[in-house]
């Protein structure tokens, strides 16, 4: 079985010229491919951001409201309270 070899083309100037341009024009291309990504990241960072924000306002204005129903309820069960115990004392001071 006979094995055929391949020439090997000689590595001249300017082939391995040419090697570094097709090199420099990859590195080139992957350059303007992440500047693109980079960019469409920070637009998509910049977007996701700005919806955060306004979900975290309507949050705080949701919670804010919960809040001020919480101390009205807490105000109505101790003026309850407070009246109930005057009804009570007004009650045992007739019956003296």
């Amino acid at each position: 079985m006979a094995v055929t070899v391949m020439p090997r083309d000689a590595w001249t100037d300017q082939r391995l010229d040419q090697l570094n341009e097709q090199v420099g024009a990859g590195f080139e291309e992957m350059r303007t491919e992440f500047k693109a990504v980079r960019a469409e990241m920070h637009a998509e960072s910049k977007a996701l951001r700005s919806e955060l924000q306004e979900e975290l306002r309507g949050i705080r204005s949701e919670m804010g409201a919960f809040h001020r129903a919480v101390i009205q309820l807490v105000w109505a069960i101790a003026g309850t309270i407070f009246l109930g115990f005057m009804g009570t004392i007004a009650a045992l001071a007739t019956l003296v």
